[in-house]
């Protein structure tokens, strides 16, 4: 069995041999599993999520004097991202869709998607390294967050999701296993190992750094009821948990209901931060209910 070159050209992916649909002799028509309810429930959690993103992107966009709000602002944009390769991913669980049955869509599906992916994640990390420092008041590190600095650090998470989307394995949306693999599973005779150590380092990696800071920043965040680092350290602590459990299900085999449930946290974890937002800051709260209505936050004479 030969690992899959981890190192790609991705906007060159039909002139690889591993996912190239024409060696077996397989037709392709007669694979997929349609899944219209599990299809239908991914696109409605996306819209969930999506719906109230934008309406909080303007408040965080209004906040950005802050860096925290920089940070939370390339977040949303990442996570929307994402939602939107996850809800076409339920359309291609809707029609029973495969990689071999349109490998053009659906190499831009995972593209847009693991891309967006990545950058959220290392959004979320900077959310977390940016607490643990003004937590703290890390002089030699605070300098970094003033000002515009802040916007300069955001070319990280560009870059994260980027190069990766480009020259990494990324996972596209498979029907039968109501998931996004990184297999396309095009042959059955193992003769190549689909995995991509980028996501793997990604996913083992920035949960455990993300949660070590977060763990010693419990105690200082109950003792100053500091609300900003509690929505984030709830962000942060799902976020990375959900990750955990996915780069899990690239490597073994487990059962459907693990998978349902998997995917399912997965979407959730892109689409909890405006609701965590909207519960635990009342100026984005005020701010997103001044567009809603009006009328709600106008003061009483």
């Amino acid at each position: 069995m030969t690992v899959i070159a981890q190192f790609r050209n991705n906007f060159r992916f039909d002139s690889l041999d591993d996912y190239n649909c024409s060696i077996p002799p397989i037709e392709w028509s007669t694979r997929g599993v349609p899944r219209p309810v599990f299809g239908s429930i991914c696109i409605l959690l996306c819209l969930v999520g999506i719906v109230p993103y934008f309406a909080c992107l303007p408040a965080l966009w209004s906040m950005r004097k802050h860096a925290c709000y920089k940070i939370m602002f390339a977040l949303a944009v990442a996570d929307i991202g994402t939602l939107l390769g996850l809800g076409l991913g339920g359309v291609v669980f809707i029609v029973g869709g495969m990689y071999c049955h349109a490998p053009k869509l659906s190499y831009f599906i995972g593209l847009l998607t693991c891309g967006n992916f990545f950058a959220s994640c290392n959004s979320c990390f900077m959310i977390a390294v940016n607490r643990f420092v003004e937590l703290f008041e890390i002089r030699t590190m605070l300098r970094f967050y003033k000002g515009n600095r802040a916007w300069l650090l955001m070319i990280i998470p560009l870059l994260y999701g980027f190069i990766p989307m480009t020259c990494s394995p990324i996972a596209t949306a498979n029907s039968e296993a109501h998931l996004f693999l990184i297999d396309p599973l095009i042959f059955s005779d193992d003769r190549y190992e689909y995995t991509s150590y980028f996501l793997l380092g990604n996913n083992f990696t920035m949960p455990t750094l993300s949660s070590v800071m977060y763990l010693t920043m419990i105690c200082v965040m109950y003792a100053r009821r500091n609300a900003l680092s509690i929505q984030c350290g709830i962000i942060v602590i799902v976020h990375m948990s959900t990750m955990l459990g996915y780069a899990f299900l690239q490597l073994i085999h487990t059962s459907e209901a693990l998978q349902y449930v998997a995917h399912v946290s997965w979407l959730l974890m892109h689409a909890l931060p405006p609701f965590v937002y909207l519960t635990f800051n009342s100026a984005i709260r005020k701010h997103v209910l001044t567009i809603v209505s009006p009328s709600m936050v106008q003061p009483t004479s």
